[in-house]
């Protein structure tokens, strides 16, 4: 029977139970959502955090790199460039490096190199001749070697340069500097780039000393087979062009390959060939 008490209908029991039960079920799914949005925010509260940390070590990594090559020269044309670690150096740009570097070294005249062409037909058209220059040696006394050459040890690692110099000097024949003889390296072949570590490699070259002299027109070759020890080395920041000398540009251009010879030592054929 349903009782009425102060005028209101009772409810049954069961009624009052499940009124109940339905509105903790609200309570606990209100409560769970917002646990769920709590622990969500969290989440990318710690996400936003890592990229942040991940993009301030980026940074910090971009800062201490050297400065990007450029991609536009002087004379307004623009080269290709990719990024490489700082001590690698392309194999063709080390076997250039070593061929330019020991055709100065090697190649003695009298005649100093000139941009403008000079015609063995005009008597007037002479090409500037070549005092040489002194290298004192370990005895006291001196001896010459050409300008070029000279110009060319600056690729020379310091300490190596010394050494190399000395041997150069006692190398050149007095004659080469009245005219009487000449030099050229011919080379016959130039190695693959060896590693020998981060930024350091052995190139090995065959080549062969002409001599030309009066007595011998057609030339007198002496194998000059070597194998060249190279390492990398940080470009020159380029100075203000009116600052140089042309013995300064020189010296100069000759550092910004970025590579510097360590040492040299006589090459046997079947070494080359291994």
């Amino acid at each position: 029977m349903i009782q009425f008490l102060n005028g209101h209908r009772a409810e049954p029991d069961d009624q009052k139970s499940a009124s109940t039960h339905t509105t903790n079920w609200g309570r606990v799914g209100q409560k769970s959502f917002m646990a769920i949005l709590l622990i969500a925010n969290l989440g990318l509260s710690g996400l936003v955090g890592l990229l942040t940390l991940s993009t301030l070590s980026y940074t910090r990594h971009l800062a201490k790199k050297p400065a990007a090559a450029l991609v536009q020269l002087t004379d307004g044309t623009s080269i290709r460039v990719k990024e490489t670690p700082n001590p690698d150096r392309e194999p063709e740009v080390i076997r250039k490096f070593v061929t330019d570097s020991l055709i100065y070294l090697m190649n003695w005249s009298a005649d100093l190199p000139t941009a403008e062409p000079t015609s063995k037909f005009d008597a007037t058209a002479t090409a500037p001749k070549d005092t040489g220059i002194e290298v004192t040696l370990d005895d006291g006394f001196s001896r010459k070697v050409t300008t070029p050459a000279w110009q060319a040890s600056f690729t020379l690692e310091e300490e190596f340069r010394t050494e190399f110099l000395e041997k150069l000097a006692t190398m050149t024949p007095e004659d080469i500097f009245a005219g009487h003889k000449e030099v050229v390296l011919k080379i016959r072949e130039v190695g693959y780039p060896e590693v020998q570590e981060s930024g350091s490699w052995s190139v090995d070259m065959v080549a062969d000393l002409m001599v030309y002299s009066p007595q011998k027109p057609t030339g007198k070759a002496v194998p000059f087979n070597k194998r060249i020890y190279v390492q990398s080395i940080e470009v020159p920041p380029p100075p203000a062009p009116d600052t140089l000398t042309p013995l300064a540009s020189a010296i100069y251009a000759v550092r910004l390959s970025g590579l510097e010879i360590t040492g040299m030592r006589d090459l046997q054929i079947q070494e080359f060939t291994e």
